[in-house]
């Protein structure tokens, strides 16, 4: 083998690549998650949001409307999806799909999955998981493969669905989704 990856703590973790996959030589990445809870109000300070905006995603919360966090790597994908589900009002369930358990949560009326090999085989067995909990919100770490089918079909009947996907714009993400949900 020649991946290896550890989780140090719930915060920490280590990718280490080695040769020949890594052509130059063995690679290490150190992953820090925050330590504590990044807010809405964190947000508006860092400019990432307006507060008009802020304002905008909690009456979508409040009403539960589905979302689609999109951007390139290291854009804060992830830093804002965190902070989508804590902010969802404390009396709906959420359950969680996640390929790396990689989210910082802090609610009540939680329930995450991960998976323990990263196949896509495993992620659609815990989408029928997911949906035996009765979800309010069902969230998606990772829209990459073809979980995203069964995710789709979930939503579409069940609950509200937030979810993550790379790219470059919001039309670029959805047309990856997209073609993810006929894989």
């Amino acid at each position: 083998q020649y991946s290896y990856f550890f989780k140090l703590d719930d915060y920490t973790r280590v990718n280490i690549v080695l040769p020949p996959v890594a052509a130059k030589g063995p690679s290490v990445v150190i992953g820090k998650l925050p330590l504590k809870e990044v807010t809405f109000d964190d947000l508006v300070k860092w400019n990432a949001l307006t507060v008009e905006g802020v304002e905008v995603i909690k009456k979508m919360l409040n009403s539960q409307k589905g979302f689609l966090v999109t951007g390139n790597m290291g854009s804060g994908k992830t830093t804002l999806l965190n902070t989508l589900i804590n902010n969802l009002p404390e009396m709906h369930r959420v359950v969680t799909l996640e390929r790396m358990p990689d989210l910082v949560i802090k609610r009540p009326l939680l329930c995450r999955l991960h998976s323990q090999t990263q196949k896509a085989n495993e992620m659609i067995e815990l989408i029928e998981v997911a949906e035996r909990l009765r979800a309010d919100f069902l969230v998606l770490s990772e829209c990459v493969g073809p979980e995203v089918g069964p995710f789709v079909n979930m939503i579409r009947n069940n609950c509200t669905g937030i979810a993550l996907a790379s790219g470059e714009s919001l039309v670029d993400a959805v047309k990856r989704v997209t073609t993810m949900t006929v894989l």
